[in-house]
This record gives structure tokens, sequence and C-alpha cells, in this order.
């Protein structure tokens, strides 16, 4: 069915028995993170690179020139809005796909669905889908009876439910590490808490989920053990990761 891995922050290694993608993959060592512990190089041979929106830390540039370098078919699907921003990283237009919610990709063997993420580039321009709507993204990959949801940073937003409602996810990777007075004092958009991601997981109806975005920035944490006893809770499982361990990925019976 395949696996997954944690790369760090709300980096993951995706493995289908046809291909190979990383999501939001940030291995460029940054001043007040923790080290990461892979190299572009060593992830092996990758196909996609999703990108879900123009932070740092989820549009590594340098990362994604090593990656197009060691795998030149390689893709990057982002936001269609944020394209400027890849190439201002040198990254060649003909390796660029451009994503809108609604508008389904294909790869070999699955589906990539764009979703709409509530976010912001600065604090002061409020959570929101972005203008145009798009400018924030998650993504729900889907192969062989499994969907995977990728939310990218996001708060929750009114529609959320129901758009993941209708494709059934299986899995969902969700940030924890909340909003705060603090961190929004220095321009730190913040994300779902602890608790809104388990309801989050719940009321999608994810038979599991794993959380992310939470230990990688020492001014930027999420409570781990929170989200364990928020997702006991709602009755639902959760899986915590673990760098570099791959997690199997295997569909509901």
């Amino acid at each position: 069915m395949g696996q997954l891995t944690w790369l760090g922050q709300a980096g993951f290694l995706l493995e289908t028995p046809k291909i190979r993608m990383v999501i939001d993959c940030f291995l460029t060592p940054t001043s007040g993170a923790r080290d990461p512990l892979y190299t572009a190089r060593d992830l092996g041979a990758i196909d996609y690179a999703l990108v879900s929106h123009e932070h740092d830390d989820h549009l590594d540039g340098p990362t994604l020139r090593q990656l197009i370098h060691l795998n030149p078919a390689l893709v990057v699907i982002a936001p269609d809005v944020i394209r400027p921003h890849l190439t201002a990283w040198g990254i060649p237009e003909d390796a660029m796909r451009g994503a809108l919610p609604g508008n389904p990709l294909r790869f070999p063997g699955g589906l990539i669905h764009p979703i709409a993420s509530a976010h912001s580039v600065h604090v002061a321009d409020g959570y929101a889908v972005g203008d145009p709507p798009g400018r924030f993204l998650g993504y729900v990959v889907t192969w062989d009876g499994f969907s995977l949801y990728h939310s990218g940073d996001t708060v929750w937003y009114p529609d959320l439910v129901s758009r993941l409602k209708t494709l059934a996810v299986t899995a969902a990777l969700l940030p924890i590490n909340g909003r705060s007075y603090l961190r929004e004092a220095e321009d730190i958009v913040g994300n779902l808490n602890p608790e809104e991601a388990a309801m989050l997981a719940y009321e999608m109806g994810a038979s599991w989920w794993i959380p992310m975005h939470y230990e990688t920035y020492r001014n930027n944490l999420g409570d781990i053990g929170a989200a364990a006893v928020e997702t006991r809770k709602r009755g639902v499982s959760m899986m915590i990761p673990h760098y570099g361990i791959p997690v199997p990925l295997v569909a509901p019976e």
C-alpha cells in the first residue's frame, strides 16, 4: 500500500507502489531550528515535491533545487499563485505544476486533491484562505483506496470539514503548534492547537492522524502530550511520528 516517513516540521516522504513524493520538505539548516537529520541526497529518487505555501519551512528553495539536480524529472506542485516564489528560487518553469482548490492533479496510480487552508504570510494579514483563494493549500493524496491528508499550515474554517468528508480521508497529518499572543507578536503565524487537531481528525472521519509542526523551532513548539489526551477524548487513533521511521499505510477494511 505504501509508507510515510517524517522528515521534521511538516515534511514527509510518501512512498506508494508507483511513486515517491515529498511534502513540505524542509532540510536547510536554519537559525533557531533543530538541525535536519537528512539531506536531499539521503532521500533517494523522488518523483514529486508538494509545497503547501510560501513560508520558508514549507517552501525550502535550496532543498528543492538540490532535489531537482538529483532528480531531473522531478515535478514540483505548489499553489498556482506562488509560482513566482519558485521562480525566484531558481526552480525551472517546466518543473512546476500550479495547484488550485477543486482541481485534482494526476500522478501514476493516484490523484492529488488541493484543499484550501486558512493561513497568512504575516499575522497582520489575518487568517484566511488567501487572495485569491488557494494561496495556502493542503493536499489529499489518494491511491489504491487510501487517502492521506496533509493540511499544510491551517486553522479551522467553516467549510474545511465538509470538503474533507467528500474525500473519505483515511489518515491526516495536522499541525499542533497552535497560536499565541507572544508568538504572533513576533509575526509567527499559528495553526491548529492540539484540541482542534484532534477534533478535526474526528470530524472529518479519519481512521487515524499524525501530529506535525511541533518540535522543530524552539520558539514555536506544540504539546504532543495534550494532543494524545485530546485524541483519547474523541475516540480516534493517533500515531506519534519518529524521525526516519517509516509508518506503513494500509487501507481500512
